[in-house]
């Protein structure tokens, strides 16, 4: 039974995978050794050196990759604050590791054909349905609820590169919604996708001091703008990476007409920016907001290190 959202109270049904086995490390070596026919005592020298390197240059903020699978790299959930005195390390709210499928491994996954079966709440099995293997595409937009109980979400999924996301933040049962991880405070919103991307929607619970102010404006703006008079064309302004893994960017976010935005591309270790997808080849710039807009930052491997990213992938 669905718990919180729109569907709450009601039964329905949910896709979730299932682990056929789990593999210990000692499986797993043996396999490699009868595989490669390297002794597997080589093979556990090499797998426990392999995953202490991995482990200390992930930890330190490195994108590292993982043999034939991908990079992975350090990650956190956090809060934002409203000014830069309240920033401490208690604005984190989990620490994760981040993985990101190679090219290969997404083409693999892709053309994997899945299969689905349907158990109604008794456990018995009412339908089974077999895909083509046409089930995702090339990025995947992650979409993240603040505080979990406050709202659910649609959109998420995998996309094509140039594709337009449909995001919608759908507030639980004494809850509103305020704004995406973005500053985007509109809670139907379109992404253009270029890359991997995680949105977070932040909800606030209605109470008695809440409600007479917050019902009004979000989406309008009219907390922010009352004194003003009448309403501000507003314009979306959205700031992506062409690989997460190569570097990030800020300065998105929903703009009034004529604003002068702030974006910023920061390269990740090992790489440089190279350009924003107008041509554009300053790092930090501002941007006349007249129109909703997407601008890509694309970055390349720093000539200067190049010699020290040859090591690391050894």
């Amino acid at each position: 039974m669905i718990q919180v959202g729109k569907y709450m109270g009601t039964y329905r049904y949910i896709l979730s995978p299932v682990i056929y086995n789990r593999l210990s490390e000692s499986k797993v070596i043996q396999e490699a050794s009868l595989r490669s026919g390297i002794n597997r005592g080589t093979i556990n020298a090499v797998w426990d050196a392999i995953g202490s390197v991995i482990q200390a240059w992930a930890t330190e903020g490195h994108s590292v990759a993982v043999p034939g699978l991908g990079t992975m790299r350090f990650g956190v959930r956090a809060s934002s604050a409203s000014s830069v005195s309240r920033v401490s390390s208690d604005l984190i709210n989990s620490r994760r590791v981040i993985f990101t499928p190679s090219a290969e491994l997404r083409r693999e996954l892709k053309n994997t054909s899945v299969s689905i079966s349907c158990y109604n709440r008794l456990g018995k099995l009412v339908k089974t349905v077999n895909s083509e293997g046409d089930i995702m595409g090339d990025f995947e937009i992650e979409l993240l609820s603040s505080p979990e109980e406050g709202g659910t979400f649609e959109g998420a999924g995998y996309y094509n590169d140039g594709d337009l996301a449909q995001l919608k933040a759908i507030p639980a049962e004494g809850y509103r919604f305020v704004k995406w991880n973005d500053d985007e405070t509109e809670a139907e919103r379109s992404v253009s996708v270029s890359s991997d991307a995680s949105f977070v929607a932040t909800f606030k619970k209605i109470d008695g001091s809440d409600s007479g102010s917050g019902s009004g404006g979000s989406s309008s703006g009219g907390s922010n703008g009352g004194s003003s008079g009448g309403s501000t064309t507003k314009y979306t302004l959205t700031v992506t990476s062409a690989d997460s893994a190569t570097g990030t960017v800020t300065g998105g976010g929903t703009y009034a007409a004529g604003t002068q935005a702030t974006i910023n591309a920061s390269p990740a270790i090992g790489y440089k920016f190279s350009q924003w997808s107008d041509g554009n080849t300053s790092s930090s710039r501002q941007v006349t907001v007249n129109g909703n807009m997407t601008l890509t930052a694309t970055f390349a491997p720093s000539t200067t290190e190049e010699g020290d990213g040859d090591d690391m992938g050894m």
